[in-house]
């Protein structure tokens, strides 16, 4: 399957790959799990080279980076693996520039960035690493402009990530705007609710900042154009630690831990028109601050 696009006048069109489906890895596993966006089935994916939790996901329409995050609940990690679509390929990335856990990612079509977190001494950062997906190279970018933080949510559109909440020395609800031409930071509109540990997604309009501690409902909406945020429609489920992958149409939340912190394998569907939330495919494992890679991306 495939788009076309229109490569110049008189040209025949070429056909770019599309791949409609979601990874949600890692974890505490390193087993994936491959989530078909068209009838909504989950089967096996190829697995990491290792099981961590707290990394951050980024990618684009050929590839995906789970980068970074806790080695077995321990230490931090700079490592990353990379899943590329076609067959289902799993081999070392370029490392990030630094180690970091409870970051999270944002990107476009040429690079991504883990963002935020918490370095191996454990003290919240605010710095960047910036991923080239052509050379597999990572070197450290801006600074975002909030306050330091671990635990945020993150979406992008093809010219700006968004990086939402996450934990100071308690919830925040700050926002920052990172423009990706000139890697530039500035303040965004601060988020309806003051959120750690939720997931984010989003199209190329709005995202969703959904669940957080401890196994919340709450979903925050962030309307691009305006800079505009406001309550979205609640989860049916609260969750926390969730990972979210998106396509234009639709945000889809899965697994985390709920307000009994016991793991959960269910999948909501949070369609962004009408914001509405109905269920997904349970996933094959329960994960906990797991990857999130998406074969079409909904921000690009």
């Amino acid at each position: 399957m495939g788009r076309v696009t229109l490569m110049g006048v008189g040209n025949p069109p070429a056909v770019v790959a599309t791949f409609g489906f979601a990874i949600f890895g890692g974890g505490g596993a390193s087993t994936t799990d491959k989530y078909t966006y068209s009838g909504d089935t989950v089967g096996a994916g190829t697995s990491f080279s290792r099981s961590d939790t707290d990394g951050a996901s980024f990618g684009n329409t050929t590839k995906g980076i789970w980068a970074g995050g806790n080695i077995s609940g321990a230490s931090t990690t700079n490592v990353t693996d990379k899943y590329t679509y076609s067959g289902d390929a799993v081999a070392a990335g370029g490392n990030l520039s630094y180690s970091v856990a409870g970051g999270r990612g944002f990107g476009n079509s040429t690079v991504g960035y883990s963002a935020a977190g918490e370095n191996p001494l454990g003290t919240n950062i605010g710095t960047t690493s910036k991923y080239t997906y052509g050379s597999d190279t990572a070197a450290t970018a801006t600074t975002l402009t909030g306050s330091a933080r671990r635990y945020p949510s993150a979406s992008s559109t093809a010219t700006i990530g968004y990086v939402y909440g996450g934990y100071v020395s308690g919830d925040v609800t700050t926002t920052d705007k990172y423009t990706i031409s000139g890697d530039t930071c500035a303040a965004g509109t601060n988020i309806n609710s003051a959120l750690r540990c939720q997931a984010g997604a989003g199209n190329t309009t709005k995202s969703i900042q959904a669940g957080g501690v401890l196994g919340v409902t709450t979903v925050s909406k962030y309307t691009y154009s305006g800079d505009t945020a406001a309550a979205g429609t609640a989860l049916s489920a609260g969750r926390y630690y969730a990972s979210a992958a998106d396509t234009s149409t639709v945000g889809y939340v899965a697994s985390g831990l709920n307000s009994s912190s016991s793991g959960l394998t269910s999948t909501e569907k949070y369609t962004f028109s009408g914001d509405t939330v109905g269920a997904g495919t349970a996933l094959g494992t329960a994960r906990t601050a797991g990857s999130n890679l998406s074969g079409t991306p909904g921000g690009f």
